[in-house]
């Protein structure tokens, strides 16, 4: 597993608001924020008082990402196969042979946020053991930090199921308990066997709106080094969303009905060189976990 080290900075001066028009009666502030490589720690504390270490991981191989059946109702909610816990293992065994202050250095980190999918908060629990025994750091589940919703492998399960499997999570922050945004797809567009492809990601603004407000959540925390378990596509939208070259792979927005034509705000700003931009931008590996500065 690779791990990536950067940084982003939250302060007044680096929020930068940029105001949308979506119809001639309303506005859309969105906000970018500033990200820079973990090695220019040392210069922006000089500067900024705020900023946070975070730390993504991609979840371990689940039983999807197997033979990509992604349809199977098999696969609602997918777990981690036998590969997917040993990689987890392998990752836990970087952080625990990590020098202070290297990109794989968690000791510090007090909060660790997870996506409601259950391979995401496996590999949470079983990448960190160390956090995860400490009931003083908090595991949070956030829904805005979900895989995009297209197929069966995407559905999760009720809440409170999930809950009562994985009681070390908080999922106080999670207001549905039957998926809201499967069901809302469901009922626009009909079952599976009616509309056979993509759904969220034939929106992908929608993605990017969550992952913004993620960001929003995010700046509000009081915890300074974070770790974020997510999914990889997901993560290709909110960093290449608004970028030069737009998001990879992107496929035909067939869905996207907003009624006028809107400018992508990035969700962040590469403070670095582009060999940092492309760092950041490529896909993630199953359990790699890379590391910045906001």
């Amino acid at each position: 597993m690779l791990l990536l080290p950067f940084r982003i900075a939250f302060m007044g001066s680096v929020w930068s608001r940029v105001q949308l028009s979506s119809s001639s009666t309303s506005e859309i502030a969105s906000t970018t924020v500033n990200a820079y490589p973990l090695s220019k720690l040392q210069d922006l504390e000089k500067k900024y008082f705020h900023l946070k270490i975070v730390r993504v991981v991609r979840h371990a191989e689940g039983t999807h990402n197997v033979d990509k059946q992604y349809r199977d109702e098999r696969y609602i909610d997918a777990r981690l196969t036998k590969t997917g816990s040993e990689q987890c293992q392998a990752l836990s065994a970087q952080c625990a042979d990590a020098e202070e202050g290297s990109p794989f250095d968690v000791r510090n980190s007090k909060l660790v946020v997870t996506s409601t999918m259950t391979r995401c908060i496996e590999t949470a629990l079983q990448a960190f053991p160390r956090l995860e025994k400490d009931q003083s750091i908090k595991f949070v589940a956030q829904e805005s930090i979900r895989e995009t919703v297209n197929y069966a492998c995407d559905r999760s399960r009720p809440t409170s199921e999930v809950q009562e499997e994985f009681p070390r999570v908080d999922f106080s922050q999670v207001l549905s308990e039957n998926d809201s945004i499967w069901n809302d797809y469901l009922e626009r567009l009909g079952p599976p066997s009616s509309w056979d492809t993509h759904r969220e990601s034939a929106e992908l603004w929608k993605i990017a709106e969550r992952g913004r407000e993620f960001l929003k959540w995010l700046r509000k925390q009081p915890e300074r080094e974070i770790i974020v378990c997510t999914h990889s596509a997901f993560l290709r939208c909110i960093l290449g969303w608004g970028q030069d070259g737009g998001v990879e792979s992107i496929m035909t927005q067939i869905l996207d009905e907003r009624p006028h034509p809107q400018l992508d705000v990035p969700l962040l700003r590469y403070c670095g060189d582009k060999a940092f931009e492309k760092y950041m931008r490529a896909d993630y590996k199953n359990c790699e976990m890379r590391s910045f500065v906001l």
